[in-house]
């Protein structure tokens, strides 16, 4: 079985960083509704979605940077 290509590169990037935001949304959420023994953990894991979003994020923009070099 070959391997099937529905989505370019691009694309990955883009709709990663948008569902780590997604996350990172959920999680204030989680944070603002938790009890004070998650709430702890809620924070955690919050400050985790933010880094691993802010990593994507990175990726995303050297993509972007590398096509518009091939333009230039």
């Amino acid at each position: 079985m070959g391997e099937e290509k529905y989505m370019d590169e691009d694309y990955c990037l883009e709709c990663a960083t948008k569902h780590a935001r997604d996350v990172e949304h959920h999680l204030e959420d989680l944070v603002t509704g938790a009890s004070p023994e998650l709430k702890d953990v809620a924070l955690k894991l919050k400050e985790e979605a933010r880094q691993l979003r802010k990593k994507i994020d990175n990726l995303r923009v050297l993509e972007l940077a590398k096509k518009l070099q091939k333009v230039i």
